[in-house]
């Protein structure tokens, strides 16, 4: 503790100095507008930017140790056809698809970061099965995922004094790692890692436009890929675990991504599978629109006891929802393929935008407020109105689970870690309504929402019941749900 209070140790904001990235005698036109890109130097209390020495450090021989070259080349070339396709945070530079032998060319990690490369191998591992070379060689892959993310954590925290945009990529390959425990979901510190995530990607700069900066055109797109990647992540982790968000929309200038934005430097951008990431963005956007505007303190107090006021500020947010959900289904739909990508997750995630949507919706219905004054005459039509859409946002996400639970497509893509708090949230959702509507004189209402909980029922254990991605993304909905039930029933 005294060792704390020595003034050596003492971090103090405003005296910390910053270097540049970018030579100030370097060549440019007279009339170019070149951005002065600074960068933190290496604090003084930490000699040369490292960790305490009380600290685990990771090191390279560990990850050798761990895995032999062989199998570290075989997991790049399945990080880059099962996860890049979905989840583009590294440049691509260095890998080429091949849809039919599922092959690349060798990305070059021997610059990497150790916390990049461990973070890589680890997402890679659960894609194992699918060669033949990993399933013959890896053992206790479980186990080997489990220590090269903790590997990872210790090389960020020995990076996070002086980040790069390689910290960042682990971060975010480190958010997708999900929750260890199938039925706890994430926990708070996923919440807190989130906000580190964001707070070096602002450290970076990354939250500025950089369309006119002096910078190669590849260099811009892994920049716009970077900070939209850190958004979707910060606001889905955001909505299952407490904390608040870090992002705020007057927090940033970057565009929305385009075609050209995620395809890769060749620009390839007929690749369907690069759509997944921009209709992942567009969805996470108005997820943040919606979060903003009925779920901050100051706007629940607003809309919580005034339907009226509720759904006019829903009608926008509505009609670029459907719009969303359109694209979708024509871009990438659900046709059990198993093309690389994401559209299970992507769609969930729209289903999952919609029932938030509806859950604020319900507030002054349900009497948000005990305060609040009661519905009158002149709201019944609207909240009937609501109390159907509601129902069939429900039934949704139900048809869209039955139609995976019956193929095998959407089971061998990547899903992201957030992907189940977002089964758990339908069934809280459904739960909601069957409590709302006991009380409601129309049978045949409460009636369909006890199909649709059968129905939800049936399909999450077909879907955890065949093991994989299934058991772990679901099986916290099914225990959820069947607790509140027969809480309810007792």
């Amino acid at each position: 503790m005294l060792s704390l209070m020595d003034p050596r140790h003492h971090l103090e904001v405003s005296h910390i100095q910053l270097e540049r990235a970018r030579p100030a005698h370097e060549a440019h036109a007279p009339d170019e507008v070149v951005p002065v890109l600074m960068v933190r130097e290496h604090p003084a209390f930490l000699a040369n930017g490292a960790a305490s020495t009380s600290q685990p450090v990771a090191r390279w021989q560990d990850v050798g140790e761990l895995l032999s070259e062989k199998q570290r080349h075989e997991l790049v070339q399945l990080f880059f056809h099962f996860v890049q396709p979905a989840f583009p945070v590294l440049s691509g530079a260095g890998a080429e698809a091949d849809s039919d032998s599922h092959s690349h060319n060798e990305c070059d990690l021997s610059t990497a970061s150790l916390s990049l490369s461990a973070c890589i191998y680890a997402t890679a591992l659960p894609f194992s099965i699918h060669n033949d070379y990993l399933n013959a060689t890896l053992t206790d892959a479980n186990g080997k995922r489990e220590q090269l993310y903790s590997m990872a954590v210790a090389a960020i925290l020995a990076e996070a004094n002086a980040p790069t945009l390689e910290t960042l990529q682990a971060c975010l390959l480190l958010l997708q790692k999900g929750p260890t425990v199938q039925h706890q979901g994430l926990t708070p510190t996923y919440s807190a890692f989130s906000s580190m995530t964001v707070t070096i990607a602002k450290s970076l700069g990354l939250q500025y436009d950089c369309t006119n900066w002096s910078i190669p055109l590849a260099e811009k797109q892994l920049r716009q890929r970077l900070w939209w990647a850190t958004f979707v992540m910060e606001v889905w982790v955001s909505i299952d675990t407490p904390g608040g968000r870090s992002i705020c929309s007057d927090d940033y200038d970057v565009p929305l991504l385009r075609g050209g934005d995620v395809a890769n430097v060749d620009h390839r951008q007929e690749m369907p599978e690069h759509t997944h990431f921009i209709c992942l963005v567009e969805t996470s956007h108005l997820l943040s629109q919606i979060c903003s505007t009925y779920y901050t303190v100051r706007a629940a107090k607003e809309t919580a006891s005034d339907l009226f006021k509720s759904l006019e500020f829903a009608k926008p947010l509505r009609s670029a929802l459907n719009e969303c959900k359109q694209k979708l289904k024509v871009i990438m739909p659900l046709d059990g393929s198993g093309q690389p990508g994401a559209s299970g997750s992507v769609h969930l995630a729209a289903c999952v935008t919609s029932i938030i949507l509806f859950r604020a919706l319900l507030r002054p219905i349900q009497g948000g407020t005990s305060t609040g004054p009661l519905l009158r005459e002149s709201q019944m039509s609207a909240a009937a109105a609501v109390v159907t859409g509601s129902i069939n946002c429900a039934r949704e996400a139900v048809e869209l689970l039955e139609t995976m639970v019956s193929m095998v497509g959407p089971w061998s893509e990547f899903w992201h870690s957030w992907s189940q708090g977002n089964f758990a949230i339908v069934s809280t959702f459904l739960f909601q309504l069957m409590v709302m509507l006991m009380s409601s004189s129309e049978d045949s209402t409460k009636a369909e929402v006890a199909d649709l909980i059968a129905r939800w029922k049936k399909a999450i254990r077909i879907g955890a019941g065949s093991g994989g991605w299934g058991s772990s993304l679901m099986s916290m909905a099914l225990s959820r749900l069947d607790s509140l039930l027969s809480h309810a029933a007792g």
